[in-house]
């Protein structure tokens, strides 16, 4: 995680605000038999690790149907805001950019599920076909949300103890890699 303000007063009615900030975060979800090749114990199944292994009546063997999983978040931002004073005014604009990096992955089913209907066909080897998968395909997914915000406002005293505040704030948001998902809204604030 990192931070840098920096405060400039570039004279008596002028100030300038800078902020750059970073942060990342890494999670990953691994089975504890990671290592563990069931072809060792004569199960075939083209996965790495134990499956999950359900006989219907029975507590499940094998680690969860969701695992291998996990993602790295990345976060960077920058904000800059000048503002000028004269005579009972403030006026102030500025924008903000951040960035948001998700790379995730999910592989559900990776392990495999093998199902039994009961103890006898578990014994005896004989699958069923309900509920029993081996799962590939590519589970990665990468979002890029990146809302940018530009603001301008006018803070004026009408009489010593009222004043007003109007802002215009327009704001962007990108969504999923591919730019699937978008959104767009300008607001007017009193």
């Amino acid at each position: 995680m990192f931070g840098l303000n920096l405060s400039q007063v570039l004279s008596s009615s002028l100030i300038n605000e800078t902020r750059l900030g970073y942060n990342r975060f890494v999670q990953t979800f691994t089975p504890l038999d990671a290592a563990f090749d069931p072809a060792s114990i004569g199960l075939v199944t083209g996965a790495q690790s134990l499956p999950t292994i359900t006989v219907t009546g029975f507590v499940s063997l094998g680690g969860p149907t969701n695992v291998p999983r996990g993602r790295v978040s990345s976060g960077y931002q920058f904000v800059d805001n000048l503002t000028w004073t004269r005579g009972v005014h403030t006026f102030k604009a500025g924008g903000e950019y951040r960035r948001a990096i998700v790379n995730s992955f999910n592989d559900t089913l990776a392990r495999g599920r093998l199902n039994f209907n009961n103890l006898a066909e578990f014994l005896a080897g004989r699958v069923s076909t309900s509920g029993t998968a081996i799962l590939r395909g590519a589970t990665r997914r990468d979002t890029t949300p990146s809302p940018t915000t530009t603001a301008s406002s006018e803070l004026g005293g009408i009489m010593h103890r009222i004043a007003i505040n109007i802002a215009l704030l327009r704001s962007q948001e990108l969504g999923e890699s591919g730019s699937r998902v978008i959104q767009f809204g300008l607001k007017l604030i009193f």
